[in-house]
């Protein structure tokens, strides 16, 4: 196959109608993106669920003195990618150009949106002329972005909507230097992706027949040419992460995931980390970090992609079908790698990470080009029929798909979906803030998650930051929590002062709430922890108080939204009740 035969004839595209198409999809972009930033920016506590993470540890960007000697910060959020090279790089740059990694991580998403629109806009050009049809796609992949907390949580995963499109774009114009920079930005922004995309420059060397590859090679030289080049790039790329190997490991094997409560049911409530189901077809298909079809919020239009294989071949019906680039099997490969890429990541779990991060991304970027692409030969052949004709069904339809497009641009599904979280106790937030440095909180509370983020104060542990996939960090942070359930229910008031001189306790968080059994029996993070939990439910059943829970009216510095913030220097000072 000669490379002519590779892109769709640009000659076929009307460019002022190309611009203008270009246009509406860079505004409906900004329109979702300014969305998100209105609620982003609408109060002063405000973040992204996952963004937590990173905005963690990297606030020491801005104040190197934040957070000292804190594990949760030394180990990144004790998240077993930290943060790729080129996230690090991008939020330190923004930091010295005097913008908060809090306030970058609210900005950055609408960025990377707009990056993706434009990607994908072209990418869809490559692969069918017709600029209306890349405007749905570039619609529908917006509707994937902003209905899901991905590129919102302006993490490592945020940059694949951008750079994956591009790395195809690139491919489909067989140029190898952009190539190579494509999959080494992948590399240094998101690793996972780079090896996905090492796979489709692998079946590009397969010799295809439909949806199907022969055993042949390929003939073309250029298809080796560019896997080198990518080869070349990943292996550079992702080498930082053998050389510099995280102190905090090794990684968890599958035989100690499986034994660790993290992974697993617990009680009736599920583990920090769920990965083994009973359900085997839930677990290879729907679970969130090893099913197949990890898909969560998409628009209800991607069954529109599901017709396109049906209308490509009827032309007459569909004469735009007609014009569809050979490349349009660079989807099929797609798939087809990201299916090759689960199945590995299955075998030597947990060596290439979790298994859905090839699939649920990669899918969605196809099926925004494979609806798009659809409603695109809908929309020629309607503009080709006779306009008289048109019948009350087919108008139905279009109200139907107009229906489809508008219901996603609402506030409350968009949003719902991107997983911010509101800080609910400013007081607190407040007057940790105007305390030392190292000050350190120990809490139960989920509270505790935001207490880094809006307070900028370390805390013992939190459930947020337990990730159980680094062995060293994650024994750390299970003796630490079982202490922590041991101090905060025993009677015994010594007992709570040597945790307190152990760890070096500045403040706890606590709910009245939190000193009732129904509470420690309603977490189910609690329940990883054993015996230390069955211990202090067992003494709140027996109507046990606290010595804590006594002491809490007299240590309490601070009181909001039913949480009291206690003094531990006031509880070693404290005598023991008689």
């Amino acid at each position: 196959m000669n490379a002519a035969s590779h892109s769709a004839a640009p000659e076929k595209i009307d460019r002022r109608q190309c611009r203008l198409w270009f246009g509406l999809a860079l505004a409906m972009s900004a329109a979702f993106g300014l969305l998100s930033l209105s609620f982003a920016f609408s109060k002063k506590y405000v973040v992204q669920d996952d963004a937590r993470h990173y905005v963690l540890w990297m606030q020491r960007f801005t104040d190197p003195a934040l957070l000292p000697n804190d594990l949760i910060a030394d180990s990144r959020g004790g998240y077993p990618e930290g943060a790729p090279p080129g996230v690090n790089a991008l939020y330190f740059l923004a930091a010295k150009a005097g913008i908060t990694p809090l306030v970058f991580s609210k900005l950055l998403p609408t960025a990377l949106a707009l990056v993706a629109t434009g990607f994908c806009f072209a990418l869809f050009l490559r692969l069918l002329p017709s600029p209306p049809g890349a405007f749905f796609a570039a619609f529908f992949l917006n509707q994937v972005i902003w209905l899901n907390d991905d590129v919102s949580s302006a993490t490592s995963r945020a940059f694949i909507y951008p750079l994956f499109p591009a790395f195809l774009f690139c491919l489909t114009k067989r140029s190898l230097v952009w190539v190579g920079v494509t999959v080494a930005l992948l590399g240094l922004f998101c690793p996972q992706s780079a090896l996905l995309a090492m796979a489709v420059l692998s079946m590009r060397c397969l010799l295809w027949d439909g949806a199907r590859p022969r055993v042949a090679l390929s003939r073309d030289k250029k298809d080796y040419q560019l896997w080198l080049v990518g080869l070349l790039a990943a292996g550079l790329t992702l080498a930082h992460y053998k050389l510099n190997p995280s102190p905090y490991g090794p990684t968890i094997t599958l035989a100690q995931a499986r034994l660790e409560p993290a992974f697993n049911y617990v009680g009736n409530g599920t583990g920090r980390t769920m990965l083994f189901y009973d359900s085997k077809l839930y677990y290879w298909l729907f679970a969130e970090n090893t099913g197949l079809l990890t898909l969560h919020a998409v628009p209800v239009v991607f069954a529109c992609a599901l017709l396109l294989p049906f209308w490509l071949r009827r032309k007459e019906r569909f004469p735009l079908a007609r014009d569809v680039s050979p490349e349009l099997r660079l989807l099929n490969q797609v798939v087809l790698a990201a299916i090759g890429m689960f199945v590995l990541a299955h075998l030597s779990l947990f060596a290439l990470h979790l298994p859905s991060r090839y699939t649920g991304h990669s899918f969605r970027i196809v099926l925004a080009l494979a609806a798009g692409m659809a409603l695109a030969l809908a929309w020629d052949a309607v503009r080709r029929s006779d306009a008289g004709s048109a019948s009350p069904p087919r108008c139905l339809i279009w109200l139907l798909a107009l229906a489809l497009l508008i219901v996603p641009i609402y506030q409350r599904p968009t949003l719902a979906h991107q997983n911010f979280i509101l800080g609910q106790n400013p007081a607190i937030y407040e007057f940790l803030a105007r305390q030392p440095k190292d000050a350190l909180t120990a809490s139960l509370l989920l509270e505790s998650d935001n207490l880094p983020i809006f307070a900028q104060r370390s805390v013992l542990v939190a459930h947020e930051y337990a990730y159980p996939f680094q062995t060293k960090y994650y024994a750390e942070i299970r003796q630490r929590c079982s202490d922590l359930i041991e101090a905060q229910y025993t009677p015994d008031l010594e007992t709570l002062r040597n945790f307190i001189r152990k760890y070096h306790v500045d403040y706890f968080l606590v709910s009245e709430e939190s000193f009732s059994p129904e509470y420690v029996a309603k977490v189910p993070w609690f329940r990883q922890f054993q015996p230390a939990t069955a211990t202090a439910t067992t003494s709140l059943q027996h109507g046990v108080r606290p010595a804590l829970a006594k002491l809490s009216a007299r240590a309490t510095v601070v009181e909001a939204q039913g949480m009291r913030l206690l003094d531990a220097k006031l509880i070693l000072l404290a005598q023991p009740e008689k």
